[in-house]
């Protein structure tokens, strides 16, 4: 009888866990902090109970404190781990059938409607009908996540496939005639679902859920939860050295003798075929064949050490848990991190603070040196180009440095900062060896002064919420000749924007609320050198122009009220010279447009 067949309320065959945990000696493990350890990083040693040894990272305000406990920390003792578990997953049954694939397949995309079953209502500014009309920062997380995806989906593969076996979902809400996993197709709601599951990955609660540590780690941790009654599947991530990342979804480990494991896999990118992890716990190595029944027969497997901490996983609970919104505003207890998102092929991000502290890949590492900092690389594995996700402190000031990652001659993509009731994104970066761009952000602030490629034409666009009011502004540049733009968005939801970049772009602002929504724009935009063109957003009534002044550098408070020529919105966009460019403008403003302004774009 088919095993999904309870949802269905026809009654089931109860699934048997076989090969539950032979086991005899050692192997305690430990829940590691939810951080990327450095190899450069000091770490301090010792053994656990039950004779499992541990690393874990120091920072440099702990080094003192580290020295005066060293003496008070056990030496590490290597105890033999013990023990195998396997649970009843058919990879020709529970599984999909069907690859991973990336950015062939938009009909699959996430949308609004599914960022409201990921968070409830809070990602809507208003409602039209049924209908949500989502909050602007929505949309920059849904563009970042989007992005992220177009390399891969190989984590909502996991996820899926494990709400599946759990019974938390039925492949007949999918496909009325599937009895099982296996026999699903590749339609939009089943990609749907990935593309919602993959998205997790990002947020806080699945971050502070890893488990991190060595290889032997890894093993000692997934057999000690078996022996507690937890023989269940993990979300298995593997990074290969220099970057990229893959999610497996690890259903079991088999002990081969000589303190040699294996951790058997469901990959997506090779469905229906059975793989293997290798695990040396003496060695405290490990290795994958991407392909090959045994690792050995690939020369390019994956593979790493007790230093690169490349192997980590993540229980499944978690993802089956609520979530906040990352991106709503909050009244008290406000997030401490705030998320930095680089998107593209080929970026290579650096980020840089006022005392030279870096965080991000440098020299195919990834370093966290600023304090607070976390690099979260993410899981896709079809492309391994894409940078990884950061994590600042929202006091944090840093200056974020793009250039081509190596072997790379020109890169472009995306980058988006996003906090709780405030996003920032910098979108169509061009990079070239030898002509890096630069911006400079804070973690608590939609601003950024950005020092783009010649010749270049990035968009600018910035947003705040507060107290169910969300305002929007859209800078498109026209090309670079070399001067600093600055763009900022302030909670009173008041526009600034200044420098020579400024000059003969298009800026497109839009205030919404529960009861509707305005949208201005203008072209060519003209200030003198040195003065900083000032817009009120939040309280304009969306009768006229918004409220403008210019303010000059060395005028203090003295300002000067100046108007903004108007256009039609759709007037607008032949001014915007990259066609991509006016995608961007277009994918972030249209919710917000009339019935009138909607129609005169469409003719």
């Amino acid at each position: 009888m088919n095993r999904y067949g309870s949802l269905l309320g026809i009654g089931f065959v109860a699934v048997l866990v076989v090969g539950l945990v032979a086991f005899a000696i050692g192997g305690g493990g430990m829940s590691l902090p939810p951080t990327w350890v450095d190899p450069q990083r000091p770490v301090t040693s010792g053994s656990m109970a039950g004779g499992e040894s541990f690393v874990a990272p120091v920072s440099e305000n702990q080094q003192d404190a580290v020295q005066a406990l060293q003496p008070m920390i056990a030496p590490a003792t290597v105890v033999p781990l013990r023990g195998a578990f396997a649970v009843d997953f058919g990879l020709q049954r529970d599984a999909l059938t069907f690859r991973n694939y990336g950015a062939g397949y938009p009909e699959g995309d996430m949308d609004v409607d599914d960022l409201r079953k990921l968070f409830g209502d809070g990602v809507c500014a208003r409602f039209d009908g049924a209908r949500c009309i989502p909050t602007p920062a929505a949309q920059l997380w849904l563009d970042t996540v989007t992005n992220y995806m177009r390399s891969g989906h190989c984590a909502g593969f996991t996820v899926l496939s494990s709400r599946f076996w759990l019974r938390e979902l039925a492949p007949t809400v999918f496909a009325g005639e599937a009895k099982n996993p296996y026999d699903l197709p590749q339609n939009v709601p089943v990609m749907k679902q990935i593309a919602r599951d993959w998205s997790l990955q990002v947020l806080p609660e699945l971050q502070s859920a890893t488990i991190r540590g060595t290889p032997r780690q890894i093993v000692a941790e997934m057999l000690r939860r078996s022996r507690n009654g937890d023989a269940r599947m993990v979300d298995l991530g593997i990074f290969k050295r220099g970057g990229g990342g893959h999610s497996l979804l690890a259903y079991g480990v088999e002990e081969m003798g000589g303190q040699k494991f294996r951790i058997q896999v469901y990959d997506n990118n090779w469905p229906g075929k059975p793989l293997y992890v290798e695990v040396d716990a003496r060695a405290d190595t490990w290795r994958y064949s991407l392909g090959a029944s045994n690792p050995a027969e690939d020369a390019q497997a994956w593979e790493g050490d007790a230093q690169t901490q490349s192997l980590m996983f993540v229980p499944i609970d978690p993802y089956l848990a609520k979530v906040r919104c990352p991106f709503c505003p909050v009244d008290g207890n406000a997030p401490s991190e705030v998320g930095l998102a680089v998107t593209g092929r080929n970026l290579s991000p650096q980020v840089v603070d006022a005392q030279g502290r870096r965080t991000g890949l440098v020299n195919g590492e990834f370093v966290a040196e600023i304090p607070g900092s976390r690099v979260i690389p993410l899981r896709d594995a079809l492309f391994q180009d894409q940078a990884p996700l950061i994590l600042l402190p929202v006091s944090a000031e840093v200056v974020v440095a793009l250039e081509p990652q190596p072997g790379v001659s020109e890169a472009s993509g995306s980058v988006h900062l996003l906090g709780a009731g405030y996003a920032l994104a910098v979108e169509g970066i061009v990079v070239r060896r030898g002509q890096p761009s630069r911006m400079a952000v804070r973690g608590n602030s939609a601003a950024v002064v950005l020092t783009p490629t010649n010749g270049t034409a990035p968009t600018v666009k910035v947003t705040t919420e507060r107290d169910g009011i969300a305002t929007l502004a859209t800078v498109a540049t026209a090309p670079q000749t070399g001067g600093a733009l600055s763009v900022g968005m302030d909670g009173n939801g008041e526009l600034r924007i200044s420098g020579a970049g400024a000059q003969g772009s298009s800026v497109i602002v839009a205030r919404v609320d529960a009861q509707g929504s305005s949208v201005f724009a203008t072209t060519n935009l003209q200030a003198p050198e040195g003065a900083e063109l000032r817009v009120q957003v939040r309280d304009w009534d969306g009768a006229a122009a918004p409220p403008a002044a210019l303010v000059q550098a060395q005028g203090g408070n003295g300002a000067s009220q100046t108007g903004l020529p108007e256009v039609v919105f759709h007037e607008s966009l032949p001014s915007v010279r990259d066609p991509r460019a006016v995608a961007q403008v277009l994918g972030t403003t249209t919710p917000y447009l009339d019935e009138k302004a909607l129609a005169a774009l469409i003719e």
